[in-house]
């Protein structure tokens, strides 16, 4: 199974709850179900360069997808929608300059590798059993995809290791 292009960890944690529920009611065993899903990355050497190369892909999303994302986010709502009313008039660029830190935090993994590695351990603690690195990797894609292989996901695999 897998969720939507916009993925935080409380929406995550909520959508696994319904799963569960599902498949007990099914008389299925919740472990046995596999859950996939994209999650924004951005990766570099410079936090704010990597949280900065988020922010139009944030607004993008945010004005798009379906509301139940965004109420079980934990993001705050007058944020969203200040996003949202942005990009309606002027598009994602323009949505890009009204995309807090906040949002940020919420929608994607961001930041130095050790600190991206931290965060994405959230989605894993809601219930994800795979992570789709997706969209940006970085402000440098090529050099944010190396950082990501290189040094975000052994310190992944060594947690998932030592569980």
């Amino acid at each position: 199974m897998e969720y939507g292009a916009i993925t935080s960890p409380g929406y995550a944690r909520w959508a696994w709850g319904e799963i569960s529920a599902g498949a007990r009611a099914a008389g299925r065993d919740p472990g046995g179900v596999d859950i996939v899903s994209p999650v924004l990355i951005s990766v570099d050497h410079d936090r704010r360069r990597a949280r900065d190369a988020v922010r139009r892909v944030v607004a993008y999303y945010l004005w798009r997808v379906e509301a139940v994302v965004v109420e079980h986010s934990g993001a705050d709502p007058d944020q969203v929608e200040a996003v949202r009313a942005v990009v309606a008039s002027d598009g994602p660029d323009a949505g890009a300059a009204a995309v807090t830190d906040d949002l940020i935090d919420v929608f994607a993994a961001t930041g130095e590798p050790d600190e991206v590695g931290e965060r994405l351990q959230a989605w894993v603690d809601a219930g994800i059993r795979g992570i789709l690195g997706w969209h940006v990797l970085g402000p440098d894609p090529v050099a944010g995809l190396a950082l990501f292989a290189e040094q975000v996901v052994p310190e992944l695999l060594g947690s998932a290791r030592e569980r």
